[in-house]
């Protein structure tokens, strides 16, 4: 079974396994995503 979880704990695991995630483009679609909820 797939495991649900955030954007937000998304967003850090990918910057963890993929390197730097530009502050700026993480802070735009924390943004994006509650405008959407």
């Amino acid at each position: 079974m797939t495991r649900r979880i955030s954007l937000t704990q998304y967003l850090i695991e990918q910057q963890r396994q993929h390197g730097h995630i530009p502050q700026e483009l993480r802070l735009l679609i924390e943004v994006v995503a509650r405008a959407c909820k």
